[in-house]
């Protein structure tokens, strides 16, 4: 499965990277490839962004620097963006870029190991629960409608705090789940309305695996639950995580 990281459209521009170019006596495109290169390594060979236990040489060769490697590893330093503290190298700053990235892959591998415990209960011929929720979520309401409910003489009005806490009960699966993992939905998600009736497990899944991959919005989802749609897996949970697990496993 393909991961991303952080990269900010000011660092070609960013103080530090012409500290390193210079350090280094190239040009900044040239800087920030090997840069990213190593950043890009690290996701999966230094998830947590301590370089400790590798040498100046498995980081140099790491993001592709060719030269001397104790020059590339104290440009890196020099820069700042390795920090050296207590006899430890570690790439600067880098749990608030890929921090998020470790819970996920932490997750994943939860789902993964649930999985592997559905589909050997299948192949033993055990009936095997389902760990989500596969109710099918409410249908999604009218919000241009207005509210036919009147206020009769005497009687109050509910509270804000309970209006809204009734509202976000009422919300249908598609928006809560558009709300965790993109933020507010806007008006093209109804487009998604056609999966009202899809098990809330499924709409779960396919939220969870464009946010992995790196899609942020409504159309990367609906790309997902076409997929399984053709595949005639739609309205089956068990199928669906056991197609995930085959598609990353490849």
């Amino acid at each position: 499965m393909a991961v991303w990281i952080e990269l900010h459209q000011t660092l070609p521009g960013h103080k530090k990277l012409g500290w390193l170019a210079e350090a280094l006596h190239v040009e900044r495109m040239q800087a920030m490839g090997h840069l990213t290169t190593l950043w890009l390594w690290a996701i999966d060979q230094a998830e947590d962004g301590d370089l400790t236990d590798f040498t100046v040489a498995d980081i140099a060769e790491a993001a592709r620097w060719k030269k001397k490697p104790q020059t590339f590893v104290a440009a890196l330093e020099h820069a700042r963006f390795i920090d050296v503290s207590d006899g430890r190298r570690v790439l600067h700053d880098w749990m608030d870029y890929a921090g998020t990235l470790m819970a996920r892959r932490e997750k994943d591998r939860d789902r993964k190991r649930t999985v592997r415990a559905l589909s050997r209960g299948q192949s033993n011929g055990q009936g095997v629960d389902c760990p989500r929720d596969v109710r099918s979520n409410r249908t999604l309401p009218d919000r241009t409608a207005p509210n036919p409910r009147r206020v009769r003489d005497g009687e109050q009005q509910p509270r804000a705090h309970e209006a809204a806490a009734s509202e976000q009960a009422e919300e249908p699966v598609i928006y809560r789940l558009h709300r965790e993992h993109f933020g507010s939905p806007n008006g093209k998600i109804d487009e998604l309305a056609r999966y009202e009736e899809t098990p809330a497990a499924v709409l779960e899944m396919a939220f969870a695996e464009a946010a992995s991959g790196g899609g942020r919005s409504w159309w990367y989802v609906k790309s997902i639950l076409e997929r399984w749609e053709a595949a005639g897996i739609l309205d089956d949970p068990r199928a669906v995580e056991l197609d995930r697990l085959q598609q990353e496993v490849g």
